[in-house]
């Protein structure tokens, strides 16, 4: 049986859902692509689930549908699955996961929001280093079904 880790959990995909879900808690920051140079558009959140596809999160404010958001991901070891990142910088801070993404729901929780977003913009080495890091936590999580 698999053990949970503190990083996710799998989420099966009994839905439509194309890519299975990742459950896990990172900080992440969020902002409106077309307005992206006001320093207050920024928006602190923090990711309920990540998947190859899209995410969900929790953010302070709403967004309204159709958004495209630049969003940058803080995932715990991002930097060794990443090979767009200089391997000088693998040991130190670790950079974001930056992608752009579009609103497509979101419902009011508690204070705050829970927004879904499917990616639309990627570079080529986030979506590889994504790929991996995303089988990893698959591989040592427990399956929730």
């Amino acid at each position: 049986m698999l053990s949970q880790s503190d990083q996710g959990t799998y989420l099966a995909s009994d839905d439509r859902r194309r890519h299975p879900r990742v459950c896990l808690k990172s900080d992440l920051s969020a902002r409106r692509k077309d307005i992206w140079m006001d320093t207050r558009n920024l928006v602190s959140g923090s990711c309920c689930n990540l998947s190859m596809g899209g995410i969900q999160f929790e953010a302070e404010e709403d967004f309204p549908l159709g958004t495209l958001l630049e969003l940058n991901i803080l995932l715990d070891g991002w930097n060794r699955y990443n090979p767009g990142i200089n391997a000088i910088w693998a040991e130190g801070d670790c950079e974001p996961l930056s992608v752009a993404g579009e609103v497509l729901r979101t419902e009011k929780k508690g204070g705050g929001y829970l927004v879904a977003a499917r990616f639309v913009e990627m570079q080529p080495y986030d979506f590889i280093g994504l790929q991996s890091y995303l089988m990893d936590h698959r591989a040592t999580t427990e399956i929730a079904g």
